[in-house]
């Protein structure tokens, strides 16, 4: 029972037991990720709002990630040619390689590979 109470004081008081991380060290980390994070809607932004030419090859989900399965292949060549805004949904919700690669560029915010999906 005394034990207890010595721990519950102790827990009671922060300035009592280490501090690991400073404030200060957590605001700059937060305002680092909100910098990123801004950065990150701009260039999204300016990347829906132009679009790009196609050009070349290069502009095309197969010349960008060259597939090896041929069905994935196929896929993307229909996403090339077919794509359209309104059908966003479908090609998102569709379980292809398609869908897979959007969400790994999302979450790891690959410019280049998010250039690939703009038209």
């Amino acid at each position: 029972m005394l034990r207890r109470k010595s721990v519950d004081k102790n827990t009671e008081n922060p300035g009592s037991m280490a501090n690991v991380f400073s404030l200060k060290d957590m605001q700059s980390q937060h305002s680092g990720l909100n910098g990123e994070f801004l950065l990150y809607q701009v260039i999204l932004k300016r990347l829906l709002s132009e679009g790009l030419t196609d050009s070349s090859i290069e502009n095309t989900l197969c010349g960008h990630f060259d597939p090896t399965e041929e069905a994935d292949r196929r896929i993307m060549l229909e996403f090339d040619k077919s794509y359209k805004a309104n059908k966003a949904i479908y090609w998102y919700t569709r379980e292809s390689c398609v869908y897979r690669l959007l969400n790994k560029a999302l979450r790891t915010q690959s410019i280049g590979d998010l250039i690939a999906f703009t038209k």
